[in-house]
């Protein structure tokens, strides 16, 4: 097929187009080093009271600011080594109705839907951390991760990290994908390129 993107009347051919559509993605990088983010922030203070001290008043046991942003882009470059592109394709609504009935059927076959039992309600809240769970599994394009890697992996890198693949899931089943005009190349302005 060529890569036209309009088509005559005469010219549509919907098989042939079909057959180069997929399924919207989106993905984020989440971080396997989270424990380094407080040394930065230490770091980071530090260059902040080391820029407050001229330089001729520096004691040789004064650690430079320069010293310190080359220990800190160090320690930036190990946290950013540690990331992990997690790439999510959106599911149909129908695709995410089957995968909730298929939970569904295993609940509440023991409980009824209006059960208010302490042992229902823990029942019904796992279900539901289990249903989000297996979404994402079923959204996951890259790495292929099952939903207990996904309980694992979200224990370990906490809420705040975990949502993003969320939102990526979100953003990939729910809304309009389209690339952010934000990112595209700017046309050059004379003061830019000083011509």
């Amino acid at each position: 097929m060529s890569d036209k993107t309009e088509f005559t009347p005469e010219d549509f051919v919907f098989a042939d187009w079909l057959a180069g559509a997929h399924k919207p993605t989106r993905g984020s990088t989440v971080f396997q080093r989270g424990d380094l983010m407080a040394d930065l922030d230490r770091i980071q203070e530090k260059i902040q009271v080391a820029e407050l001290i001229p330089v001729e008043e520096r004691s040789l046991t004064d650690v430079s600011p320069q010293k310190l942003r080359e220990e800190y882009a160090a320690l930036s470059d190990e946290f950013y080594k540690s990331g992990l592109f997690v790439k999510m394709a959106g599911l149909t609504p129908d695709e995410q109705v089957k995968i909730s009935n298929e939970l569904d059927k295993g609940t509440f076959s023991k409980y009824e839907k209006g059960d208010q039992s302490d042992e229902a309600l823990v029942a019904f809240s796992e279900a539901r951390k289990t249903l989000t769970y297996r979404l994402l599994a079923e959204s996951i394009v890259s790495p292929k991760l099952d939903e207990q890697q996904l309980r694992e992996l979200h224990k370990v890198i906490g809420d705040a990290q975990f949502n993003k693949i969320v939102q990526d899931y979100k953003l990939a089943s729910a809304s309009i994908n389209e690339p952010d005009a934000d990112f595209l190349p700017k046309p050059s302005t004379h003061q830019e390129t000083g011509e």
